[in-house]
C-alpha cells in the first residue's frame, strides 16, 4: 500500500507503478516498508532507492536501497545494512503468591 501511486500504462496493463508517501508492501510474515519504490510485473522487480526497513518475527533488518524479486521473495538491500535480532518476549509471571 501506499498514498500516492503513479502507474505506466499499455491499454489496461500496468507496465510500472511508482508508489511513494510511505509504502508498505506485506510478503508472508514480513513487512517491508520505504518512503518510495518502484515495482515492474512484467520483470517481476521491485526497488526502492532510500531507506528501507524489513521487520518479521525476531528480526529486524535495514538498509539503503533496495532490489527485488516479488515472485521468488529474493530482496537485496545495497548499503548500509543492519540486522537486528530481537528475542521473543516472554509473559511476566510470578510463582509467587
Amino acid at each position: 500500500t501506499a498514498p500516492h501511486a503513479v502507474l505506466y500504462l499499455d491499454g489496461n496493463h500496468v507496465h510500472r507503478a511508482d508508489l511513494s508517501g510511505g509504502t508498505i508492501i506485506k510478503y508472508g510474515n514480513f513487512v517491508l516498508t520505504t518512503d518510495a519504490a518502484s515495482f515492474m510485473p512484467d520483470d517481476d522487480k521491485v526497488e526502492a532507492p532510500g531507506a528501507v526497513t524489513i521487520e518479521g518475527e525476531g528480526v529486524k533488518v535495514t538498509g539503503v536501497g533496495l532490489t527485488g524479486n516479488p515472485k521468488t521473495r529474493v530482496f537485496k538491500l545495497l548499503q548500509q545494512v543492519r540486522t537486528e535480532i530481537v528475542p521473543k518476549k516472554t509473559s511476566a509471571k510470578s510463582g509467587t503468591s
